[in-house]
């Protein structure tokens, strides 16, 4: 591993306790690697951290904010009368790590996955309600697919309730050296399911069914119970006509995809979050989004959308084509008419080269107004100079009420760096550099980010719809986009690089 750096000896101390891990005769069932330091040389310098046989709780003691840890954990699935052993690979990295040392762990990340070997399913987390044994054992059942949809008969289960109860027997020793304390299920922000609501999805996956779509919402503001909102058998235009600013809704649509003389079916995933939804329940939509989106699987592609006009037959169509690869990659990207107000063409560029962006002046038509404008543009062309060591590029409004965008800055640190520089109450758009290897090849991609913080004025908000086909135009060409994403949770390598794959045909959809 000559891309990693050790403290003397602990190399071999790793090896032997990763080997203790993957050995089911042993009690060991977790380990972990750090960095010897916060600062300086001490930073780079990777050591042997730990392990221990007590599971994921044992291990949760050691996850401290100042750190960045990578973690080998072992568990138990059970598939009828069979126990499975799953590996979980966890990244953590503590809020308190300094933005030097989270920038260069996109560097180190790589080696040190390869260095602790399989494993069956990761979880990257900063904050220990991420990394929950109900979390953890809910990613390894869907991975194994002993995760359990179906409601129970009071038709309001839980969809944790398989996860939780797999979370209390998931490892072979029951020792737990902190205290004998285990992690307790807390419910109180479970989503809850109205009996009809498994039918309804079931109806529009029915192709002998003229229901080709269906609606959920909660049933108050403050409430976890999801009910059936409304459906019908048109498009998405009919769609639209339920969605309003102040709610929340969760649906399904059926779709057709006509490619040479084949018809096939595909289903669209719909997360609406109206722009006026009160602060509260925006603020705990990230606690319901993995339950919810695994409800409505499977599902072919994904539309999350506050706007209008963000959601259109046209969009979802697109989608789908990237999706199954039938779609064309040029790099002359076409914004669909629905969704923006302004576009502009992009210019030629010969075999081989970086997508570039035509010129394109702010006019008196425009409702953005770009300060120092040649130096943003300066900056969004560094990230797509492949001789440059810059990989991403922001900007914000100068102001909440403002329409002038003005350069927050870019780096060379990846996406880590990016994601650094993002705040809860700012709208921000970037772009960011990225890479995917396909067989021998690496090739260069570049995905669009349109950041809205939980925290900006719903004035703001209100206002920025206007704005979108200018910023897109501004940042085309890309290859893939996330679009009015307000958590960190949304702003990962693992969901760039499975839109990268699903959109050059590279991503094996099977579920």
């Amino acid at each position: 591993m000559s891309d990693l750096q050790w403290q003397a000896d602990d190399i071999d101390l790793a090896e032997n306790a990763i080997a203790d891990v993957r050995n089911d005769e042993s009690p060991t069932n977790w380990c972990f690697l750090t960095y010897c330091g916060n600062r300086g040389a001490a930073s780079q310098r990777l050591k042997f951290g730990g392990s221990g046989d007590g599971g994921l709780e044992e291990l949760r003691g050691h996850l401290e904010d100042d750190q960045c840890i990578f973690a080998l954990l072992r568990v138990t699935d059970q598939i009828d009368d069979s126990i499975l052993v799953k590996f979980v690979f966890i990244n953590w990295l503590g809020n308190g790590v300094g933005r030097m040392q989270k920038a260069r762990l996109s560097i180190h990340l790589a080696p040190i996955k390869t260095f602790i070997g399989q494993y069956h399913v990761d979880i990257n987390c900063n904050s220990l309600d991420e990394v929950t044994a109900e979390l953890v054992m809910g990613k390894v059942m869907d991975f194994s697919g002993s995760g359990s949809r179906v409601l129970d008969d009071t038709g309001n289960a839980s969809l944790r309730n398989q996860a939780s109860k797999a979370a209390t027997t998931n490892t072979k020793s029951s020792t737990v050296s902190r205290g004998q304390k285990k992690v307790s299920s807390d419910t109180k922000d479970d989503v809850l399911l109205s009996p009809e609501l498994k039918d309804a999805i079931q109806d529009v996956r029915n192709d002998e069914t003229a229901t080709t779509w269906v609606l959920f919402t909660y049933e108050e503001p403050i409430s976890n119970t999801l009910v059936l909102h409304s459906s019908g058998a048109g498009d998405v235009a009919e769609i639209k006509e339920n969605l309003s600013d102040d709610i929340v809704v969760y649906g399904i649509v059926r779709k057709e995809e006509i490619y040479d003389e084949s018809v096939t079916i595909k289903f669209c995933y719909i997360r609406w979050l109206g722009e006026a939804i009160p602060r509260m329940q925006r603020a705990k939509l990230s606690i319901h989004s993995g339950d919810i989106s695994d409800f409505f699987s499977p599902y072919h592609v994904d539309c999350q959308c506050t706007n209008q006009s963000e959601i259109s037959d046209e969009i979802i169509e697109v989608s789908i084509a990237k999706a199954s690869g039938t779609y064309e990659h040029t790099l002359d990207y076409t914004i669909p008419s629905e969704r923006v107000e302004a576009t502009r063409k992009v210019s030629n560029q010969e075999p081989g080269t970086s997508p570039r962006a035509a010129p394109a002046p702010t006019t008196n038509d425009s409702f953005i107004v770009l300060k120092n404008e040649e130096e943003i543009r300066e900056h969004i062309q560094s990230v797509r100079d492949d001789n440059n060591d810059n990989d991403w590029c922001l900007v914000t409004y100068e102001g909440a009420r403002s329409n002038v965008i003005e350069l927050v800055g870019s780096g060379n640190g990846g996406l880590d760096e990016l994601i650094t520089k993002l705040t809860d109450d700012q709208v921000m758009y970037g772009i960011v550099r990225m890479y995917e290897q396909i067989d021998d090849s690496i090739t260069v991609k570049f995905c669009f980010i349109d950041w809205r913080g939980q925290d900006i004025p719903h004035m703001q908000r209100a206002q920025i719809g206007t704005h979108s086909g200018e910023v897109i135009a501004l940042f085309s060409p890309f290859h893939v986009d996330l679009l009015q994403v307000s958590s960190y949770d949304e702003v990962t390598e693992d969901i760039i690089q499975a839109k990268i794959a699903a959109a050059s045909g590279t991503a094996d959809f099977v579920r």
